[in-house]
């Protein structure tokens, strides 16, 4: 039985961890576009300020 099972636990367990693995990527992912999305806000309105002034 622990033969037979093995190839099979081992790919279950491959399949659970990437997809316990997918989520945190994900996670990850949405964090640094969240950062990046208020980053480029902030640097948006900071920015035109200062362009502007640069630019006048």
């Amino acid at each position: 039985d622990y033969k037979p099972r093995s190839p099979t636990f081992s790919d279950d367990s491959g399949k659970h961890s990437s997809s316990l693995l997918d989520p945190q990527p994900g996670l990850f992912l949405t964090t640094v576009q969240l950062k990046k999305k208020f980053g480029e806000s902030l640097g948006i309105v900071l920015g035109t300020g200062t362009r502007n002034i640069q630019d006048d």
